[in-house]
């Protein structure tokens, strides 16, 4: 690449204690990470993590890095580990925090309940991120997307409570599901979605989806 140095080397997609204890090891990949920045081969270490909030919380908590690329997306705020646990000690430590999977591979884009990828991208950028990285699949997607970047304003909070842990009222715009009544829908297709958001008698409330494999998912993030 002609580079003489890197600005950001990742350590990438942490899942398990193993991944962990391999890294942190005899001969492990951190120590190398770490000569190359003591090297001035690269200039910053960040890690990241798809499906386990609790180890990268560790790696963020523990190792030397300057950076977290993690999921921000509304199912997350749902099932808790990332946009609470994870996101509170990279902001004690200083990192910069990245978001990604905004749109969730697309799946939780539903224009049929309002939800569309600018709203999502409106979710993200209203957390307390250093910068997001979108996946987008058409030139339109990237457009209608910078466009709510130039004219971003954030999400309101709605009824005292922060908009990531409300659900609407038909009508009402929050984090979440915006403007959409959740009588028997669920986020995107239930088939693609971590979280399915319901209404029923008893009320309202969600239920993690079975066929997505993160450990011990749960609206809690237990």
């Amino acid at each position: 690449m002609g580079l003489k140095s890197l600005d950001l080397w990742q350590i990438h997609d942490l899942r398990t204690r193993q991944d962990i204890e391999e890294m942190e090891g005899s001969g492990g990949a951190l120590r190398a990470f770490m000569e190359a920045k003591d090297a001035g081969l690269v200039r910053y270490l960040g890690v990241t993590g798809h499906h386990a909030p609790r180890i990268l919380e560790h790696a963020v908590k523990s190792w030397p890095v300057d950076s977290v690329l993690m999921p921000i997306n509304p199912a997350e705020a749902v099932l808790g580990g990332f946009l609470d646990r994870v996101m509170a000690v990279a902001k004690d430590r200083g990192l910069a925090i990245i978001g990604m999977k905004v749109l969730g591979g697309s799946h939780y884009i539903s224009p049929e309940d309002g939800v569309t990828a600018e709203l999502l991208l409106r979710f993200a950028l209203s957390q307390e991120i250093s910068t997001a990285i979108v996946g987008c699949r058409s030139a339109g997607e990237v457009q209608a997307l910078a466009q709510v970047g130039r004219e971003f304003h954030p999400l309101a909070a709605v009824g005292g409570e922060k908009a990531a842990g409300a659900v609407p009222a038909p009508g009402q715009e929050t984090g979440v599901l915006p403007g959409s009544d959740l009588a028997g829908k669920a986020l995107g297709q239930a088939s693609r979605s971590e979280v399915i958001m319901y209404e029923n008698a008893a009320g309202r409330g969600c239920v993690a989806n079975p066929g997505f494999s993160r450990p011990g998912i749960s609206c809690s993030g237990q």
